[in-house]
């Protein structure tokens, strides 16, 4: 589910940050730009492992005393295998999407009516799907723990974010919460191909609806996937 990966970024660190250890000030500054956003083709940062690498500071003394280092680094990402088991809870429903499920700290996680039990059929009167076994109906109710199976991922390359407007003088604000607009300059992998942090998939109110950048589609069309509750005493 969580994997390691190596990237490259140049770090700024305000004078205010002096009275920190290098180290200290540097992850500080990495986390606060990558973590909770989504890099392209790597996945979900969740935060810094350690430092691999760290250049020696240059100090801009002629702006405003700041100082930049060149920083190899690990990050743990949010990244699952093809194939592997998770569990989260059912965010909402829909006739044509399927089934949208959170993890909490990432919730654009589909899973396709083709990828659902079969004999599912969608409730319009609920809202929820329901898997038709045996004669009983057994509703896939909002906040049901679901176990389920990751079949595929999709990146996608959603350009810049716009920064939402402030709601009193002081200029743009930014969100860093996953499903927030995330904003922060382009970071580089260890193979060379730039990543630039982006949202995590859901816009503030001053933004038009957009594609999620990261998306995990998962099935749940075999035994001991669902609900949790369809399987107990049976495990």
């Amino acid at each position: 589910m969580f994997i390691l990966s190596v990237l490259k970024d140049i770090v700024r660190v305000p004078p205010k940050d002096f009275v920190k250890d290098q180290q200290e000030a540097i992850v500080d500054e990495l986390n606060q730009k990558y973590a909770n956003k989504v890099l392209h083709n790597v996945g979900l940062c969740i935060s810094v492992y350690d430092l691999l690498e760290t250049s020696d500071p240059i100090v801009h003394a002629c702006q405003d005393g700041a100082y930049q280092s060149r920083v190899k680094f690990r990050m743990v990402v949010f990244r699952p295998f093809k194939g592997e088991i998770l569990e989260g809870r059912i965010k909402d429903c829909s006739p044509k999407t399927g089934v949208r499920v959170t993890m909490n700290f990432f919730d654009d996680i589909i899973i396709p009516p083709s990828f659902l039990m079969p004999d599912s059929e969608y409730d319009s009167q609920e809202g929820v799907w329901v898997w038709k076994y045996d004669g009983n109906d057994l509703f896939m109710d909002r906040e049901e723990p679901i176990r389920f199976r990751v079949e595929n991922e999709a990146f996608v390359d959603v350009g810049p974010v716009k920064e939402p407007k402030a709601a009193s003088a002081g200029g743009p604000g930014a969100a860093g919460a996953v499903g927030g607009a995330g904003g922060g300059a382009p970071g580089s992998a260890a193979g060379g191909n730039v990543v630039t942090p982006v949202s995590g998939g859901m816009g503030g109110s001053d933004e038009p609806l957009r594609e999620a950048p990261y998306t995990i589609v998962a099935s749940i069309a075999e035994s001991a996937l669902g609900l949790l509750s369809w399987w107990e005493g049976q495990e």
